[in-house]
């Protein structure tokens, strides 16, 4: 008889709990902070210049020149690599003979820097060898200039030199060389 007594107590007791539990008021408020919003950056450059058309070159005069800016137009810092990508359907036998020099922000730059925000030091040369060495180095480390960046508005001037060394043979002679430089943008990082 204990247990029916028992049982009907605690159903008295948890109805009560429903009861009074659902019917009690607690004070309560909210608050937002905001609409969150998330949008990816961009990466973007754009290049200017011209491209080298150069006849009759011998060894030893002064190197054929092109300037070439490249600016960052996207949200991001980033890193530049330039490569050079062979005109396959020319024999390209100058190549190995020819000497390429780059310097960023050269002080002879013909349009000047009106204008510019630019990226790195003045008149600094960051590669002076062959020109097919140009072609076989992974050269971010090349482009990036002093552990910084190209950060979004700023500006690269490239100056680039193409000579004939002084002691370039004769099997050179009548030889040719055709390719497009071609600028690549990492985000910084993303390596």
């Amino acid at each position: 008889m204990r247990r029916p007594i028992l049982a009907s107590l605690l159903m008295i007791g948890l109805a009560i709990t429903l009861v009074v539990g659902a019917t009690a008021a607690w004070f309560t408020g909210s608050a937002t902070v905001g609409e969150h919003e998330f949008q990816a950056g961009t990466l973007k450059i754009m290049v200017t210049g011209s491209a080298f058309d150069v006849a009759n070159m011998a060894p030893g005069n002064d190197p054929a020149v092109e300037y070439v800016t490249v600016k960052n137009t996207g949200s991001l810092d980033l890193l530049l690599k330039a490569a050079l990508i062979d005109d396959e359907t020319t024999e390209n036998g100058l190549k190995d003979a020819l000497h390429l020099a780059v310097t960023l922000n050269p002080e002879d730059y013909p349009q000047g820097y009106h204008d510019l925000e630019l990226y790195g030091s003045a008149e600094k040369t960051i590669f002076d060898q062959p020109l097919a060495e140009f072609a076989r180095v992974d050269n971010f480390d090349t482009w990036l200039i002093d552990n910084l960046p190209l950060a979004p508005g700023s500006t690269a001037v490239y100056k680039l030199e193409v000579s004939l060394p002084q002691s370039t043979g004769n099997s050179y002679q009548g030889k040719s060389y055709k390719a497009n430089l071609r600028f690549d943008a990492v985000q910084m990082g993303g390596i």
